[in-house]
């Protein structure tokens, strides 16, 4: 299906725009009078990582954020983990119709989950439920979601490798994957973990990296993806391919025109913070002295 008239009407968006007049909320709105259901489910499967992270702070009393990216409630969530554990004591019971469009292996999982005496740690499941979140979005029958994800997914691992050697830690298990490069990050010893010219992610990650202020890495990260998104549909015009980039770099935006005051850096920071209570993080990258290097 091609959607000329809701493209063609969509306003421009640069990275370096310093702020943002269309919201990824109204976005939405607009988009689901434009697409078709099958499409506007694809837009919203964007968000599974997110919501995952949503999903998993509510199992383990942890803190939301303050302005969680989520597209569902919190609500939503809530009444999803009671029909979950209500699942546990019977599992003839019915699914509500407003989980039906649910990945089947979230409540297959959160099921396992709170059949155990013991949740197990925190980062244990979340790289369980990461894991499975990439592994299905890039079955995707969408050419878009599957190569995003697979692009993000690659991102991710390297940043996971060079971490984990550059301060002397076990990061295999944190690696997202069984692709062939994901294996010879496992095994390799070269500075280049074996990727060599094979991934030309590796160099500009790398380049990226190399430098101190971790918001500039993030930053730069997010216009890496961005780049990717334009030469992988240059020539897609007005398929849902493009709706989908254009939406994803509409969240990249979003994520930094409200990280320009100081309470978005703030919120950074307690993500930060949050994460440091669930892994040993080298003291360069404690919450302190980051701040001090910004």
């Amino acid at each position: 299906m091609q959607y000329y008239y809701f493209i063609s009407g969509l306003p421009g968006l640069s990275i370096d725009d310093a702020k943002q007049s269309y919201s990824t909320a109204a976005f939405r709105e607009d988009a689901s009078k434009h697409l078709s259901a099958a499409d506007y489910k694809l837009l919203l499967s964007l968000h599974l990582p997110d919501e995952l992270d949503i999903l998993l702070r509510l199992i383990y009393n942890g803190v939301l954020p303050e302005k969680p990216v989520s597209v569902y409630p919190e609500k939503y969530w809530e009444r999803f983990l009671a029909y979950c554990k209500e699942l546990v004591q019977n599992q003839d019971i019915k699914e509500p119709a407003e989980f039906k469009d649910l990945p089947g292996f979230i409540s297959a999982k959160v099921v396992e989950l709170f059949s155990q005496e013991e949740l197990p740690p925190y980062h244990t499941t979340d790289h369980s439920f990461i894991q499975d979140a990439y592994e299905y979005l890039e079955q995707s029958g969408n050419k878009f979601i599957k190569a995003w994800f697979e692009y993000d997914a690659q991102i991710r691992n390297i940043v996971i490798a060079i971490n984990g050697r550059e301060h002397n830690y076990d990061f295999k298990p944190y690696l997202v994957g069984h692709k062939e490069y994901v294996d010879s990050i496992r095994r390799s010893t070269a500075s280049d973990f074996g990727l060599g010219k094979d991934v030309e992610t590796y160099d500009a990650v790398w380049r990226i990296y190399d430098q101190n202020n971790i918001l500039y890495r993030e930053r730069s990260y997010d216009v890496l993806r961005w780049k990717w998104i334009d030469a992988k549909l240059f020539f897609e015009y007005f398929s849902v391919d493009k709706i989908l980039g254009y939406y994803s770099k509409l969240r990249i935006l979003e994520r930094w025109t409200s990280m320009d005051t100081d309470s978005g850096k703030e919120s950074f920071y307690d993500t930060l913070n949050a994460l440091s209570e669930s892994f040993k993080i080298p003291g360069e990258f404690s919450v302190k002295a980051l701040k001090d290097k910004n």
